[in-house]
């Protein structure tokens, strides 16, 4: 639960306004402990705090003329949800409740029930830390009767290759890779480091590649794309002790605090993420990026980033740089591994990763000047991802604040 009244007693905050005073405007609501905060708190630049209570805290935005009204209680549903929104629509304002994928499962029957009550009262659902998506998990959203919106991070997979609830709701599916980086970006507290250009001066960086993945079975396309890169000879060995293992059981998150030591380590790095890149069939396979990417964009050290295609091109084509861009066109990283396997039999199978296998072919043929030629070379295009992210995370989300204020 957020309590800002200490905070804003000891700042000598007055409330500017009264929650119930205010008549014909337009609200989103939504729970400060759900994974919504994160990506409400980004719509607009210019929120500010008008009001707060032990129930609630107030933002407006001059700007769009609107209001968020972030619920504080810890209940599921707060006990005064229905008297809020009653009351607000008495007064002629406009509601629009936001809440996340899978964490409050009985907000939508709640929010359907109220939609028969009141008028002027909408609902949406934002899917934004990148987990699998279905049609029936985390929701069944063909039971999300007047859903307005779906905003999501990751595309929507029907399991049952039917396909009709989406061709019937692309309307309502707004689709964008980068919301995961907000939601990684504020969760792990990256806004924390000074904004702006890297001002390290990093020297001594090894002539070597960083490798970030998660570990994996042997019959992943993952360990094979891990195992490639490891014959090469030149990935960065970093050792990990009992202790080490310990805290990670204690906290998995300590394992993200580290990155910006380990991603500044080498000329390069390798990343790994977390959907094999081969699964890249819109209609049954979820597509996202993760928190690793969003590492590598915060450093200035060239990366090398699995992702699907599709989603590295839509980073790429907003600005971002890779490694990846290096070595040729990065719209084909291969077939599955395990498709491999039945496909054709005993063929190499780096004759499917081209772009990869060039990256991979000078990391490990490479010498000592031609590693510093390009590090130098892609250093220059890669530490501008940095101030890129940033006014990507705080610039005003107009086009979700178009479609969300839209009654």
């Amino acid at each position: 639960m957020i309590n800002l009244n200490r905070f804003y007693e000891q700042k000598g905050f007055v409330n500017k306004i009264n929650l119930f005073e205010i008549k014909n405007s337009k609200f989103i609501i939504h729970k400060s402990n759900d994974t919504t905060i994160f990506w409400v708190q980004s719509l607009s630049s210019d929120l500010e705090f008008v009001e707060f209570n032990d129930s609630y805290f107030l933002q407006y935005s001059k700007k769009y003329n609107f209001y968020i009204l972030s619920l504080t209680s810890d209940r599921e549903i707060p006990q005064n949800f229905e008297d809020i929104v009653r009351r607000l629509n008495e007064k002629e304002n406009y509601v629009h409740f936001i809440f996340s994928d899978g964490k409050f499962s009985s907000y939508p029957n709640c929010l359907i029930e109220m939609q028969k009550l009141y008028k002027n009262i909408k609902y949406s659902l934002l899917n934004i830390n990148s987990e699998i998506f279905y049609v029936d998990e985390p929701y069944d959203l063909k039971n999300l009767s007047n859903i307005s919106f779906i905003f999501t991070g990751s595309n929507i997979v029907d399991r049952s290759r039917k396909y009709e609830w989406l061709n019937e709701n692309q309307n309502k599916i707004i689709i964008d890779f980068k919301y995961p980086l907000i939601y990684f970006y504020f969760k792990f507290g990256f806004n924390y480091y000074i904004s702006g250009e890297n001002k390290l001066d990093i020297i001594n960086r090894e002539n070597k590649v960083f490798f970030y993945s998660k570990t994996a079975g042997e019959h992943t396309d993952r360990y094979f794309l891990s195992q490639m890169a490891l014959k090469t000879k030149r990935i960065y060995e970093k050792a990990y002790s009992e202790k080490d293992w310990f805290w990670y059981q204690v906290n998995y998150n300590y394992y993200h605090m580290p990155y910006f030591y380990d991603y500044n380590l080498c000329k390069f790095n390798l990343i790994n993420e977390t959907l094999s890149p081969t699964l890249n069939d819109w209609m049954l396979h979820n597509q996202f990026c993760g928190e690793k990417t969003l590492k590598a964009l915060m450093v200035s050290t060239p990366s090398y980033v699995l992702l699907q295609s599709v989603v590295y091109e839509e980073l790429k084509n907003y600005g971002f740089y890779f490694l990846n861009s290096e070595f040729g066109q990065y719209t084909d990283i291969g077939k599955p591994f395990t498709l491999l396997l039945c496909e054709k039999p005993g063929t190499p199978y780096t004759e499917w990763y081209e772009n990869y296998n060039k990256f991979l072919h000078f990391i490990e043929h490479s010498s000592e000047d031609e590693f510093d030629d390009m590090f130098n070379k892609a250093f220059q295009k890669s530490k501008k991802n940095k101030l890129l992210l940033e006014k990507y995370i705080f610039s005003d989300k107009e086009k979700e604040i178009d479609l969300l204020l839209q009654f």
